[in-house]
């Protein structure tokens, strides 16, 4: 039989041992953000390692690095989240490694080791050690890409070619109006031409029936006094005619200058308006007058 002091402490014993917290191999879990990736490029390899303990404290400690081919290492992140339930710590570690291939082809990476320390309760004098095993990976590496020509530039010149030749041809053409009305001002117009080009600017279709008529008049009347050397802008339309006469203007030229004048004043002060026939019929008259 037992004595009693073996019970007690065979009691103790496993009492300890139900206590005892037992460690909780880490969950691991990997992933890649592309399967193909170019020379030059980046791209991340994820390793997610979750802790379940009850309870229990825990940290890194060293890492074996796996080997690489065709890899650059270019950095790593590390990102851990800790949280309790009850009296439990719970956490997560989210390990971000960047890398670059520099050939084409196979581009591998061989499994890789952590070793973390594992101290239940905080306590320090009951430490253990685990080797977390995370997976390599197989990417296909591709040729290097070719520099994009950016676009923006490229419309940006052709708009610009665009403007100065619109640019050149705009003051190509202004300097041409420039000399033209240069050698028009030079150019010293007979009563006939002058006459006809101010009655050629006159628009049927834009112009009132006053305007049109007041434009007639004034145009003649200035005609009549250049060619005729009397003052017809002062003189009403029978003194003109008059005066014509003893100057010895008849016929036909007579008649149609009567009848270009008296439609004129008829507008002017009888408002009395012809129609669109009439409007074009006069104003050939005109022309004809002033051209003769």
């Amino acid at each position: 039989m037992f004595s009693i002091s073996q019970i007690i402490l065979f009691f103790v014993m496993a009492v300890d041992s139900v206590s005892s917290p037992v460690m909780i191999q880490p969950a691991v879990s990997s992933s890649l953000s592309v399967d193909k990736c170019a020379i030059g490029d980046t791209f991340d390899y994820f390793v997610s390692i979750d802790f379940l303990d009850n309870p229990a404290y825990w940290f890194w400690d060293s890492i074996q690095p796996p080997t690489t081919s065709g890899l650059k290492f270019i950095g790593e992140a590390r990102k851990t989240i800790t949280y309790f339930s009850g009296d439990s710590i719970r956490g997560k570690t989210i390990v971000d490694w960047k890398f670059s291939p520099i050939q084409t082809g196979d581009i591998t990476m061989s499994d890789g080791y952590y070793r973390l320390l594992w101290i239940p309760d905080g306590d320090t004098t009951n430490i253990d050690t685990v080797m977390v095993k995370y997976p390599g990976f197989a990417i296909t590496g591709l040729p290097e890409k070719r520099q994009k020509i950016p676009l923006t530039p490229i419309l940006m010149m052709i708009c610009s070619v665009i403007f100065l030749i619109v640019l050149v041809y705009v003051l190509r053409k202004i300097s041409k109006d420039i000399r033209t009305q240069s050698e028009k001002k030079v150019i010293r117009l007979t009563a006939s031409e002058k006459a006809l080009e101010e009655l050629s600017k006159i628009s049927l279709n834009r112009d009132t029936a006053e305007k049109i008529f007041d434009t007639i008049s004034k145009v003649v009347r200035e005609y009549i006094s250049a060619k005729y050397k009397i003052p017809a802008a002062e003189l009403s339309t029978n003194e003109i005619i008059d005066s014509l006469e003893r100057g010895g203007l008849g016929g036909h030229k007579l008649v149609e200058l009567k009848k270009i004048l008296n439609y004129c004043d008829d507008v002017r002060f009888a408002k009395i308006y012809p129609e669109q026939s009439e409007l074009e019929e006069i104003l050939e008259l005109a022309k004809k007058f002033v051209s003769e």
